[in-house]
């Protein structure tokens, strides 16, 4: 393969700044003054507007590719000039400066789409070269309308659980396929602590509403007290399979109990973060207690994963790293408002379901017992459209608990199944087959809390690093120099270079050759 450099390229490569930034300047007077006289032009007057507009989308589109391509070669040089001089680096300034020009470049030119950032095939061929470094790669040439619905489909695995000595046969029993049985969504809705009007499950609502919630077990109940001596009624047998804290915590305060009294355990935690927690025990969802606000549901989000490890309880770090990857922020994605069906050992083969089957089984049920598994599903798209609650205000955030996570002890298991998605289509067949097949080349699992949404940060922000730069979290993390923000574009190609998604090199060519980069021979 050999290298097809521009001449914007080859100056960002050589690291010359004052040269890129002259360059850059004569490329958008030149265009102004071309799109200002051809207008003038007395042959071209009587034509329509339209016939403007289409040259001059070609010739922005081709400034526009031009910046990346030399963005990209300045963004892999930078990684390969970081181990020598990672402090002061000419290549950091070039990175900096193109970014910069992004910004000005579309608001130059009226740019409908003024957010513009780089392209998904030139983030792709960042990683490709990245994690190979090789930089004598021929450059691509990514589309303008690069908002392909490229992504990922996720499964997360969700364990649901029957109350059987808590249940009457009178009680509102979940139907499956493969039995009827009381879950304990409705053992939720039966707690005085819950409301009615703050759920936004609309399974949770119905039972409350018709008085078919099962009546509260005594034998089996303890008040979880809060912060402000706030007491919250719930169930030892439910609360001590979801969390190990929690269950140590009960064990201990039993062997101290010396009374028929009520059994209490004393947790360090604000109401309203105690409720979110028991609503996932129970619900599998948090069906409560979420901000409306984007940015800031995002952070709640990252107290709880937080939360999450720290009390043992994987279901909920697993939720909380669904929800930062769903398009949409907000809704309960329990099996009932999910669609998802309950399957049991005999009726499905997906190693990880029956992975987290056996790990339930050796766990002491005290009364419940495990009934099946659902997929709690999700469908992310890594050309970010603002939607998500990764953004430029908290991709930061999402790297920096995506660390901790991965460097936090964890005693049980944590498993994300994804699998490439390239079109709508191909998103609704899999949300409509039975699970991602493992067996794929495209699929895998991940089984450390946070690397999806880590490496959805890290692309938003080789994305879009100006409005990073831009924004709080960047100046609550450093001071907001030019070192901050070089050190910043360092650690986010190294996390590129370790992308735990599977390389499809297979997928990458071929692309290449269908943009005219690459022929079949090469």
């Amino acid at each position: 393969m050999t290298e097809r450099r521009s001449p914007l390229t080859a100056v960002a490569r050589l690291a010359e700044e004052s040269a890129l930034r002259l360059m850059i300047d004569s490329y958008s007077h030149t265009l102004s003054c071309l799109k200002t006289s051809r207008r003038r032009d007395p042959y071209l007057r009587t034509q329509p507007e339209s016939y403007f507009l289409v040259i001059e989308e070609k010739e922005d589109e081709d400034v526009f590719v031009g910046l990346e391509n030399a963005l990209v070669a300045s963004l892999l040089c930078l990684r390969e000039s970081a181990f020598e001089s990672p402090e002061e680096s000419a290549h950091a300034s070039c990175a900096l400066l193109l970014y910069k020009r992004f910004k000005s470049f579309t608001e130059a030119v009226n740019d409908s789409n003024a957010t513009r950032r780089i392209s998904q095939r030139g983030l792709e061929w960042l990683e490709h070269a990245v994690r190979r470094c090789n930089h004598l790669l021929p450059e691509p040439r990514p589309i303008a309308s690069s908002n392909v619905l490229e992504g990922f489909h996720f499964e997360a695995p969700a364990l649901v659980y029957s109350c059987s000595s808590l249940q009457s046969r009178e009680e509102v029993p979940y139907s499956s396929a493969a039995a009827n049985f009381m879950d304990w969504s409705s053992m939720l809705a039966s707690l005085p602590w819950v409301r009615s009007g703050a759920l936004h499950c609309h399974f949770l609502r119905s039972a409350m509403a018709s008085s078919r919630a099962p009546a509260i077990a005594t034998e089996d109940t303890f008040f979880l007290v809060c912060q402000g001596n706030e007491r919250l009624l719930a169930h030892r047998s439910i609360v001590s399979i979801r969390s190990g804290k929690l269950a140590g915590s009960i064990r201990f305060s039993e062997s101290l109990s010396e009374s028929e009294g009520d059994l209490e355990v004393h947790v360090d935690l604000p109401p309203a973060v105690a409720k979110i927690l028991l609503c996932h025990i129970y619900h599998g969802s948090i069906a409560l207690g979420l901000l409306r606000d984007k940015s800031q549901q995002c952070r709640q989000l990252l107290e709880l994963a937080l939360l999450a490890d720290e009390y043992l309880c994987p279901s909920l770090l697993l939720e909380c790293e669904v929800r930062l990857l769903a398009p949409t922020h907000g809704a309960c994605i329990c099996k009932h408002c999910g669609g998802g069906s309950v399957l049991s050992r005999d009726e499905t083969k997906c190693p990880v379901h029956l992975r987290c089957l056996d790990d339930a089984s050796c766990v002491e049920c005290r009364g419940c017992q495990v009934v099946g598994v659902h997929d709690l599903r999700v469908t992310s798209f890594v050309a970010p459209d603002n939607s998500g609650l990764i953004n430029a205000e908290t991709a930061l955030d999402v790297i920096a608990v995506g660390q901790q996570l991965a460097e936090s002890s964890r005693e049980s298991c944590f498993g994300l199944k994804y699998t490439t998605t390239g079109a709508i289509e191909i998103c609704a067949m899999a949300f409509n087959s039975g699970f991602i097949d493992l067996n794929d080349p495209n699929s895998g699992c991940l089984e450390v809390p946070f690397e999806a949404a880590k490496m959805f940060s890290t692309w938003f922000v080789l994305r879009d690093f100006t409005s990073v730069m831009k924004s709080s979290s960047f100046f609550r993390y450093s001071d907001g120099d030019e070192k901050d923000a070089t050190l910043l574009l360092q650690t986010c190609l190294e996390e590129l270079a370790q992308n735990p998604f599977k390389d499809s090199r297979k997928q990458l060519i071929d692309r290449m050759i269908g943009t005219g980069n690459l022929t079949a021979r090469e």
